[in-house]
């Protein structure tokens, strides 16, 4: 909470700020650490769980087309929407853009020259991860 409540005061008083400032060396290890902590939590709700291992899965992909979503919404956008009071929507929409175009690309014949987008398969208590050739088992996790 601090460190949102740092970042609010930040982004208050000098306005947007770029994603290669000193801050970020101690504010990414603090959400990050916040995060893996409520990790159980996240689990428990069965949408947002699913939401964030597409997202993952989707990761390199989103990383790859995001430039290309950003430069079409400032085209497209109402400058209303570039506020920092209402970043969290622009945020959403700007991924969900980023999610569907991904998604868009993959119906392509040969959409893996393209995108990085492991496919993962269901082999009986053990996921795997296939990309490129290789296989990589992931080790489901043990209810407690």
């Amino acid at each position: 909470m601090i460190v949102i409540a740092l970042s609010v005061l930040e982004y208050r008083s000098a306005g947007s700020i770029a994603s290669n400032r000193t801050a970020n060396f101690i504010n990414i290890p603090i959400l990050t650490l916040f995060m893996a902590g409520i990790m159980d939590d996240i689990r428990k709700v069965r949408i947002l769980d699913k939401f964030l291992k597409e997202i993952g899965t989707l990761s390199m992909a989103i990383y790859l087309i995001h430039p290309f979503v950003i430069n079409i919404f400032e085209r497209v956008a109402p400058s209303i929407l570039w506020k920092t009071s209402l970043f969290p929507i622009t945020f959403g929409i700007i991924l969900l853009g980023t999610i569907f175009l991904t998604k868009l690309i993959q119906l392509l014949p040969f959409s893996n020259y393209i995108l990085t987008v492991p496919k993962i398969k269901d082999s009986g208590s053990d996921k795997q991860l296939k990309t490129r050739g290789k296989i990589v088992h992931v080790a489901k996790l043990a209810k407690n």
